[in-house]
């Protein structure tokens, strides 16, 4: 059985190998709303536009980081379960922002609504994360 340890957002940011090799970073990180950047650049495509499953990692990372922190409240862990997303336009510039807003914090689980814009804050994409929340 894997063991899993809660995050406390009031101290600990937690760090990634992968979200490290993408150049994601935090901003902002509560239950609520969640804010992470990365770069456009090396995170490309064959055709040099951003990978849209790098946006879907994006997108999950941040809710799932928001998801904890409510998880945290509980005694609990949050875990993504289901990511749903349009691309709608290629993003333009050095980064993309990601952010996510809570649709539902619940005992078991906690969804959010995400939205990727690039640096000029034209909307890249939409997504929809679930997490479900694991008791300890």
């Amino acid at each position: 059985m894997i063991e899993f340890q809660p995050l406390d957002p009031t101290n600990q940011i937690p760090t990634c190998d992968l979200h490290e090799r993408m150049g994601i970073e935090v901003i902002s990180w509560s239950a609520e709303h969640t804010v992470m950047t990365m770069p456009i650049s090396p995170n490309v495509q064959p055709y040099g536009l951003l990978h849209g499953g790098a946006i879907l990692l994006l997108a999950e990372a941040g809710a799932s980081l928001a998801a904890n922190a409510h998880a945290h409240k509980l005694n609990c862990v949050a875990v993504g379960t289901n990511v749903s997303g349009s691309h709608l336009k290629s993003a333009r510039g050095d980064f993309v922002t990601a952010s996510c807003q809570a649709v539902h914090l619940g005992r078991t689980s906690a969804t959010y609504d995400v939205r990727v814009t690039d640096q000029e804050e034209r909307l890249v994409s939409i997504v929809q994360v679930t997490c479900r929340l694991l008791a300890q």
